[in-house]
């Protein structure tokens, strides 16, 4: 897609937020950084390409922080390439934590309202808790990092608390796939740990183990403590219910699969009747369809389960009803023609 040609979050938020940010992992050295969050509509950004990909160094705004002239040692987690000397891949976590509650403290000082987009770095590869929490968890070096990303967390609600905003601030926190195999699920069971909660698959697969994720949302001005919603809700929704927040209109070109889940965070609602069925895909092109307690994958063989009976995805209940294959068969091809789900 010509991103330059559609709008952002961060461009549309400028609207609203006087000051935007993104704090986390996003190339000659001495020139600017193009394609990064600064050229889409962001204040200012650090953080690092890729953790487990070269180069190995800061990014601040658009520029690098230093030069990478060291290769990366063959003992060190990633993909050979060049690295800024002395860099450590357990300093990662911590830096960004830290550099987002410098941000919020900077932000707190001017009384307006601002957005910050911290996509940690953990507990994704590569796995590396710092020093003072290695051992910490007494399960593996997994759960050292869970628990290192707990405290990240932490940080950043204590700086807003600090700030004064935090009632009226709403915080998400959240994932973008199930878990990886470097998380050592075999290991992780015999201590009694679950990450997949008995879902089947894991990250880049189709299986449910490979797109469940936690949401949870934190407003104290707006959300009820300890309220559940169950409404299937996807990470594309979150663009329009910032505009619903925010109470601007969306360009009718943007925001192709978003819907406003603003009611079930409020409260206001329990479900959304008219929200669009939810698509995933796997790393392999493999497409599912989700609606209500229904989930297809159409390809290579046809699937059907129901989620609220089976989330184990266990029975296949294709060859009993073939209308509910059809109609969401025809919905996936739909959205395919059409290039989005919504309509605005």
């Amino acid at each position: 897609a010509n991103a330059h040609l559609k709008i952002t979050d961060a461009r549309y938020k400028k609207e609203s937020a006087e000051r935007v940010a993104a704090v986390g992992r996003n190339i000659d050295f001495t020139r600017a950084v193009r394609g990064g969050p600064i050229e889409h509509g962001f204040d200012y950004y650090f953080g690092v390409d890729v953790p487990n990909f070269p180069p190995y160094l800061w990014i601040e705004n658009d520029k690098t922080v230093g030069i990478p002239s060291v290769p990366k040692p063959k003992n060190m987690y990633g993909t050979p390439g060049p690295m800024l000397p002395g860099w450590k891949l357990e300093d990662i976590l911590v830096g960004l934590g830290n550099k987002a509650v410098e941000w919020i403290n900077e932000q707190s000082k001017q009384d307006k309202p601002f957005f910050l987009y911290l996509p940690l770095t953990s507990p994704h590869t590569p796995i590396a808790p710092s020093k003072s929490f290695q051992g910490k968890s007494g399960i593996t070096l997994y759960g050292d990092f869970v628990m290192e990303t707990d405290w990240v967390v932490g940080q950043v609600m204590q700086a807003l608390k600090e700030s004064g905003q935090a009632k009226n601030t709403l915080i998400i926190f959240s994932a973008d796939n199930g878990t990886a195999v470097p998380a050592n699920f075999e290991e992780l069971e015999s201590k009694g740990v679950d990450l997949r909660h008995n879902f089947k698959g894991r990250k880049c697969q189709i299986q449910e183990g490979g797109h469940r994720v936690p949401f949870v949302a934190r407003w104290p001005a707006r959300i009820k403590a300890g309220s559940i919603c169950k409404q299937t809700i996807c990470m594309n929704d979150f663009m329009a219910t910032v505009a619903d927040i925010l109470d601007v209109s969306l360009p009718k070109n943007s925001a192709e699969d978003s819907t406003s889940i603003l009611k079930l965070l409020t409260g206001e609602a329990t479900e959304l009747p008219n929200h669009p069925s939810v698509v995933n895909h796997s790393l392999g092109g493999q497409f599912a369809i989700r609606k209500g307690k229904w989930k297809l994958i159409p390809k290579p063989r046809v699937q059907l389960f129901d989620l609220d009976a089976d989330p184990k995805e266990s029975k296949n209940l294709a060859s009993t009803h073939p209308r509910i294959v059809q109609e969401m068969t025809e919905t996936l091809e739909k959205y395919k023609r059409d290039g989005r789900s919504t309509t605005r």
